[in-house]
């Protein structure tokens, strides 16, 4: 009798799905788990809302579907696909009267019932049960639900992808794991590299292959928010029990990206079935089952552990150094680490120790890479090190010391001192190396001339353009000065301080109200402070004071005066005599409640100087005496004031008008 071959297997779908039913039912007891820990810890935040609880919980579901959908989707595939990974299963599966793409189908198909189906129960009953409390959220639960199914469309698609092209069943997780988050490691890695030979580089700023690591991806643009009928974002931790919003509604972000990925999913799927179809199923329990893959693999394990090994090594053997001496050391290491990769995927991919014979010139070029790509960024060669924006094409610079500049003329002056860095350079790199204590085994740093006596500030200046384009330009840089420096026009240290006390710069550090009018401050219910250092007996001692809401919005008034004016909220680079000498050892602390909801909005914070006329004007008037350090002497580690000052005794008193003055 002629055998008969079926385009599809209605058995082996059925089969599947009953053979692995522990994996699907631990699926459903550890989903619906999940979403009942977390409604019930967040709905005892409330008073045991469970409103509450499931409305966080919303907020919240994107994001652990992501990881839900990516370990889901991995271990479904390990079980579906295992019998891919055994020499005796798969000589099996290919003598069965079964065309292999009606064999691959059926098993993926069986997948991805059992994860789509699981989601639809689950939640499912979730969407009921909100419908038939009365909680008027069931949409938004169908909604988390359809997004998590989008994720499982990518996830399971792409570890399809994974499990064909290795013969084994421990290295397709590996694989998995690895490739999801590739781009997003060897992009941080290569920026810690560029970090050392590339002056002022960051690890921060744009992520430009950050669309290649999914999960990250996903986690970072699918969420939810909260908004009114006005369409004003609410924060629902603000509120207490039973005083949400009645118009409250969730919206779902990142709906398009999820969308992108599922069809990305979807395409992984079909490239699966074609190298399915081509696959030799004899190198089931090789690392690497197609032939194709196996130069893929091999370079990315060599560059791989270039870069992870390396960096490793340089760290432990090398410790820091700066210039072309760091740049041979890394090149060095980077090298050895090539080696290891390199040689270690000969192994793994020939299953014999024996593969140094022949094997060379595929290393020989890697390590010419790695050197030429040392190379490039040491001597600068595309202009990364120096490259400033115009400030004609910033839009807005986020500056040292929380400072945030949109203002032409402060964007100019920050683009003139981040060229003044770069043009000093080799000044702050020597002088950094020696404070470090940096070592190399192929110089040594000498004691820089301006540290000769000691006397020398050092300050992180850290530049963050965003720029008209949409992009980010992110570098960093540690100066150091003398406090005559500090003092001088021109130099790094004016001009960066200079920068950050502009007014614009002042009143951007400052969490002020937007607009500071009185009609914005009425709404508010105001509660400050003022603490300060007064001298003692023996050591100084603190005080406090409270003000009433009248008093404290006074006080706010004259401290925007004075901010205004630059008295305030001036920011110190150089903390010596000047400073010890002008700034009050006090602290006065705001914090604002919306009149009408009792909400937070936010608090404030100033130091009171010698140069706050309108300040201390209206705290002299409620008879508190301020103290810089100065004037607090010894404690300080100053000499002890030239002016009398009067010293209280005693325990500290409740009232400022009880204290006695020896």
């Amino acid at each position: 009798m002629r055998s008969k071959t079926l385009s599809c297997e209605k058995t082996i779908f059925l089969k599947e799905i009953t053979r692995f039913w522990p994996l699907w039912g631990a699926y459903i007891a550890v989903l619906a788990l999940e979403i009942l820990g977390s409604v019930g810890l967040l709905s005892s935040f409330s008073g045991n809302d469970p409103l509450y609880g499931v409305l966080q919980y919303l907020s919240n579901a994107p994001g652990m579907g992501v990881v839900a959908a990516f370990i889901a989707s991995i271990l479904t595939a390990m079980a579906v696909y295992s019998y891919m990974y055994s020499p005796k299963s798969v000589s099996f599966a290919e003598s069965l009267p079964v065309t292999r793409t009606s064999n691959f189908l059926s098993h993926f198909f069986a997948g991805l019932f059992w994860l789509f189906a699981v989601n639809i129960i689950v939640y499912g009953v979730f969407a009921i049960i909100a419908a038939v409390s009365g909680m008027g959220c069931a949409g938004s639960v169908l909604g988390v639900m359809a997004m998590n199914l989008l994720f499982i469309l990518f996830f399971y698609g792409f570890a399809s992808f994974c499990a064909v092209l290795t013969g084994s069943i421990i290295v397709l997780p590996l694989v998995f794991v690895v490739l999801n988050f590739t781009a997003a490691a060897a992009e941080a890695l290569v920026k810690s590299v560029l970090q050392l030979i590339v002056y002022g580089m960051t690890t921060f700023g744009n992520w430009e292959l950050g669309f290649l690591s999914p999960p990250l991806e996903l986690m970072r643009n699918c969420g939810t928010h909260f908004e009114n009928s006005a369409g004003d974002i609410v924060y629902i931790w603000n509120y207490g029990r039973y005083e949400l919003p009645a118009d409250l509604k969730l919206v779902f972000d990142g709906f398009g990206t999820a969308a992108i990925y599922a069809a990305a999913g979807i395409v992984f799927v079909i490239l699966a079935l074609l190298i399915y179809k081509k696959r030799h199923m004899e190198n089931a329990g090789d690392v690497v089952a197609v032939r194709a893959a196996k130069p893929i693999f091999r370079y990315c394990m060599t560059f791989g552990c270039a870069l992870v090994i390396g960096m490793l090594l340089y760290t432990v053997i090398f410790g820091d150094s700066y210039g072309v001496t760091a740049a041979l050391e890394i090149a060095i290491c980077m090298i050895i680490g090539a080696f290891i990769g390199y040689f270690a995927s000969e192994m793994l991919m020939q299953k014999s120790f024996r593969v140094f014979k022949g094997k060379w010139v595929g290393f020989i070029i890697s390590a010419v890479i790695i050197v030429l790509f040392i190379g490039v960024f040491e001597f600068d060669v595309f202009g990364v090190e120096r490259k400033v924006p115009d400030a004609s094409d910033v839009e807005k610079v986020y500056f040292t010391y929380d400072t945030s500049l949109e203002q032409q003329e402060n964007i100019e002056n920050v683009t003139a001192l981040h060229r003044s860095i770069i043009e000093n350079k080799d000044r702050y790199e020597e002088i950094d190396a020696w404070h470090n204590g940096y070592s190399s085994l192929f110089r040594a740093y000498p004691r820089p001339t301006m540290d000769a006596d000691g006397d020398n500030f050092g300050q992180n200046v850290r530049f963050m353009y965003s720029l008209k384009n949409g992009k980010m330009l992110e570098r960093s840089y540690y100066i150091y000065f003398t406090e005559e420096e500090w003092k001088t026009p021109g130099t790094d240290a004016y001009m960066m301080e200079q920068i950050m006390n502009s007014k614009e710069g002042i009143f951007s550090r400052k969490n002020t109200m937007t607009g500071e009018n009185d009609e914005l401050l009425d709404k508010m219910r105001v509660v400050a402070s003022v603490n300060w250092e007064v001298p003692g007996t023996d050591i100084t001692r603190e005080k406090g004071y409270s003000l009433d809401s009248q008093q404290a919005m006074e006080l706010y008034r004259r401290i925007l005066m004075d901010m205004e004016e630059g008295t305030i909220g001036r920011a110190w680079i150089c903390s010596g005599k000047e400073y010890a000498d002008t700034v009050y050892d006090a602290s006065i602390s705001f914090d604002f409640f919306v009149k009408e909801t009792g909400n937070y909005s936010h608090g404030f914070h100033a130091m009171p100087t010698k140069d706050s006329a309108n300040t201390m004007e209206y705290l002299d008037s409620l008879g508190i005496r301020l103290y810089t350090p100065s004037q607090l002497g010894g404690d300080y580690g100053y000499e002890p004031a030239a002016e009398p000052v009067p010293v209280y005794v005693g325990d500290m008193p409740a009232d400022i008008d009880d204290y006695v003055i020896e």
